[in-house]
């Protein structure tokens, strides 16, 4: 709670307390690397080169030794490599930089299965290759242009000048044709199964029309009726006259209804055809 007497009393009287805060301060402290390593981190395009010089402690160089490399990558992965002897003292690896950020190396030295030691190093990539480049690529500007058929403009007004031809795109109508096929199938199944009275009629143009045109197309239109009537009445007279011209004379009779017809004459055609069938009727 405190590193006074007022809570800790029997803590400070302890042997721990006097060693305590040297301990802390130490512990803070970067530790000690040994000296008989040199690690160098170089980047060469999206790849990065681990070397490590190793020597002794007689400043002999260190060969043959099992040396290995373990990365830790921006995402917090981690890749174990076996760095290569590669000359005297020398050994080399390979690591990939394809994200940004920092890369944390440890090299570590095994004697068999045990850890002799370690060194830890870092190399940072703030951004890609690709950011790194500030002027105007014009060969890759124009490798777009040939390949787009493109222009190059010199001029920045000419960018919203029209000088190309129009271009043509063929569109299918299959989907309009059937739209309109199936509103005229309905259409057509509308006008073939309902009917409508006058009186409908005029009740519907009211409700779609104003009612000043409604008053004035169904004046028309009774007018046209009237003189359709008109005309269906004058023939029916004229059909009631012709039929009373073909009526017979007073002094003839009519025959009525399920009486036979008159006998045809002998002489005549008819009669001769009624007599031979006549003849062979009474022959069967």
């Amino acid at each position: 709670s405190d590193a006074k007497s007022r809570w800790a009393a029997a803590w400070i009287g302890s042997d721990g307390f006097s060693s305590l805060w040297t301990r802390l301060v130490r512990w803070s402290l970067k530790k000690e690397e040994s000296s008989n390593y040199d690690v160098n981190l170089v980047k060469k395009g999206s790849s990065m080169k681990i070397s490590v010089d190793a020597i002794d402690d007689d400043g002999r160089f260190l060969n043959f030794a099992d040396l290995k490399a373990t990365v830790v990558y921006p995402d917090f992965n981690t890749r174990t490599a076996a760095l290569a002897h590669t000359g005297s003292g020398r050994y080399e690896a390979t690591g990939e930089l394809d994200k940004s950020g920092t890369y944390f190396v440890n090299i570590s030295r095994y004697d068999g299965s045990e850890l002799k030691e370690s060194i830890n190093a870092g190399i940072s990539l703030p951004y890609l290759d690709e950011y790194k480049r500030f002027d105007t690529n014009y060969p890759l500007l124009r490798y777009l242009m040939d390949i787009s058929r493109g222009g190059f403009i010199d001029d920045p007004g000419d960018i919203f000048r029209h000088t190309k031809e129009p271009t043509i795109t063929l569109r299918t109508i299959i989907t309009p044709l059937i739209l309109f096929a199936i509103i005229l199938f309905v259409l057509d199944a509308m006008i073939r199964k309902i009917t409508f009275s006058p009186k409908q009629l005029v009740s519907i143009k009211e409700a779609i029309l104003p009612q000043e045109q409604v008053q004035d197309h169904d004046y028309e239109w009774l007018k046209k009726e009237r003189a359709v009537k008109m005309e269906q009445g004058g023939k029916r007279e004229q059909i009631l006259a012709e039929l009373a011209k073909k009526e017979p004379a007073p002094g003839k009779k009519s025959r009525g209804r399920g009486e036979p017809p008159p006998a045809a004459k002998e002489d005549t055609t008819l009669g001769r055809l009624l007599k031979v069938k006549k003849d062979m009727d009474k022959k069967k």
